[in-house]
């Protein structure tokens, strides 16, 4: 009787361990692939925040005495080299406020 009870034990959690290994190898794959397409779209938007902002200040006019960067909460930039190796790291903060004097 102990002998079917122990078999029964080691055929549950084997057949446990294979269930996960199933169930495991899906959930991991689709974590990968959201946690990529995540990246992908923050890539895109910072991409798209950056044309912005080099469209903003190339419009600047020579006369222009002052520029009022584009807004943002909290902005990292940085400077690469050929290699894209971070050569310099800024992270801006701006806090909103209002046009005064715009020439």
């Amino acid at each position: 009787m102990q002998s079917e009870t122990k078999n029964a034990f080691i055929f549950a959690i084997i057949l446990t361990l294979l269930t996960l290994l199933l169930v495991s190898f899906p959930i991991l794959n689709y974590l990968s692939v959201s946690l990529r397409l995540s990246q992908v779209n923050q890539e895109v938007q910072l991409r798209s925040y950056a044309k912005e902002i080099e469209s903003t200040i190339q419009s600047i006019l020579p006369l222009q005495k002052t520029f009022l960067f584009p807004r943002s909460i909290i902005f990292k930039s940085a400077l690469l080299d050929a290699n894209n190796h971070i050569r310099h790291l800024a992270k801006l903060i701006c806090i909103p406020q209002q046009n005064h004097g715009q020439s």
